[in-house]
């Protein structure tokens, strides 16, 4: 991710690398990402992509924020993992501010 001070839109590359799955296959993945207050994103990504091979996204950001003022709110990174007849998993974390 590049920053550049007086911008307000930028964007993000992220890979949800190859998995290795023992006795597991068909499970599907799904990624959000909440921008914080005053920051919109927009995630694109092969939704419901199935693990196993590497897939690459970006999550655009818009920020809105006043003159002289900084944000200071992480973004949160959502990853879902479903498979039909099992309960779905995922994690969540959140980036340095």
């Amino acid at each position: 991710m590049t920053l550049k001070s007086n911008k307000l839109k930028w964007t993000e590359n992220f890979t949800v690398g190859k998995a290795k799955l023992v006795n597991a296959s068909g499970i599907h993945v799904n990624v959000s990402v909440g921008g914080g207050k005053g920051v919109k994103t927009a995630v694109k990504f092969p939704q419901g992509s199935t693990l196993g091979a590497a897939h690459k996204g970006t999550v655009g950001y818009a920020a809105s924020v006043g003159k002289k003022k900084q944000l200071a709110s992480p973004a949160s990174y959502r990853f879902t993992f479903t498979k039909p007849g099992y309960t779905i998993g995922g994690f969540t974390y959140n980036s340095a501010k």
